[in-house]
């Protein structure tokens, strides 16, 4: 199987998965009293000091969840309910967890959303935060990098607009973390959330950096925190691909654009022209169902996909292709290939040449 889908779930890196098993017989609760648990408590320390350095936060400020959901959630949740009436901005681009949750605030009469709309690039700029602002938005929420594109967002800019009025900045850096340079001081963000599955540690771990300062409403009741879960994190985000590796991939990224418009043509390629990730390309195949393509590229040992894992199973078209301008239409012929590390340049050959048939034998059948 050529793995082109890693935006949906990457391997688990060797060492933290090793990370994971050393740390899962530490026996204790990290929240007892007793010296089994001040010794789990530690160890959980440690994790998290680890993790804030890759992030460049403060120990204090990382916050363990179970995974990007529960730290968008957290973050969203926990700064709107302290507020009657508030007003918060978020765009067409964002994953479900974020789109979902800020949609059934509004839906439920709790807040006021305004949602901005994206360049057919898949680009939302700080003027467009600006000219949304209101006098009672209190939170701005846009993702760092889509996940079906991979066009990052400039949020560095967004925050610079946000900061000085008081209003918080969350970013969803699911997607973006470890694969691109990502430092809550630079971004100047106030809340940003991570998922470990998407780069490279266990599933059922993520985080949430919340800026010193900020209180947030808990979502849940006090639980306690997976530290064989935090171990691996704090791991793979110290093993996250070197800039040597984000260029390769993005050389062989390239390599699978230019062949595929070359030869199973037309094609358009989304978000080209803005910064993207190194690893992640959308297709637009004209006049092609990309369902039946990803199926029949399944079939022949090659995985991609066509949007979020997370909304599988559904009819309609993506909603945030639907949000950067495509038709319906248009839509349904998009195709997501999300190179994983280690993918080879004779496979990315294989890959354009088995999709071109299998282009062709769809088109003219």
């Amino acid at each position: 199987m050529i793995r082109l889908d890693d935006n949906a779930d990457a391997p688990v890196l060797k060492a933290a998965w090793q990370a994971y098993r050393q740390a899962a017989r530490t026996l204790g609760n990290p929240r007892s009293p007793h010296a089994a648990g001040a010794h789990a408590r530690e160890a959980l320390d440690q994790a998290r000091a680890r993790v804030a350095q890759q992030l460049g936060a403060r120990p204090e400020e990382i916050v363990f969840t179970s995974g990007g959901t529960e730290a968008d959630a957290l973050a969203l949740h926990g700064v709107l309910a302290g507020h009657t009436g508030a007003h918060a901005i978020t765009s067409g681009l964002e994953h479900p967890a974020v789109r979902d949750t800020l949609e059934g605030l509004a839906r439920a009469g709790r807040i006021e959303l305004t949602t901005l709309t994206p360049t057919r690039t898949g680009l939302i700029s700080a003027a467009q935060v600006e000219a949304a602002l209101t006098d009672r938005t209190v939170l701005v929420s846009i993702v760092l990098a889509c996940n079906e594109t991979g066009v990052i967002q400039p949020l560095g800019e967004i925050a610079r607009v946000c900061r000085p009025r008081g209003i918080l900045c969350h970013c969803d850096a699911v997607q973006a973390a470890s694969r691109i340079f990502v430092n809550v001081q630079t971004l100047g963000v106030d809340l940003l959330s991570v998922s470990g599955h998407k780069l490279g540690a266990v599933a059922g771990i993520g985080a949430l950096y919340v800026r010193t300062g900020i209180t947030l409403k808990p979502v849940y009741p006090v639980r306690t925190e997976s530290l064989a879960g935090a171990m691996s994190l704090a791991v793979a985000l110290e093993a996250g691909p070197s800039r040597e590796e984000r260029a390769g991939l993005a050389h062989l990224r390239d390599h699978l654009e230019a062949g595929l418009a070359d030869r199973a043509g037309p094609v358009e390629i989304l978000g080209r022209g803005a910064p993207r990730l190194a690893n992640t390309t959308c297709v637009r195949f004209e006049g092609l169902d990309a369902d039946g393509l990803m199926m029949a590229l399944d079939l022949s040992g090659i995985a991609t996909s066509t949007g979020s894992a997370c909304s599988t199973g559904a009819i309609e078209p993506s909603p945030i292709l639907l949000s950067m301008g495509l038709s319906a239409a248009e839509a349904r012929c998009a195709l997501r290939f999300s190179l994983a590390r280690g993918v080879r340049d004779d496979q990315i050959e294989h890959v354009i040449t088995t999709a071109t048939q299998l282009v062709h034998k769809m088109q003219a059948g």
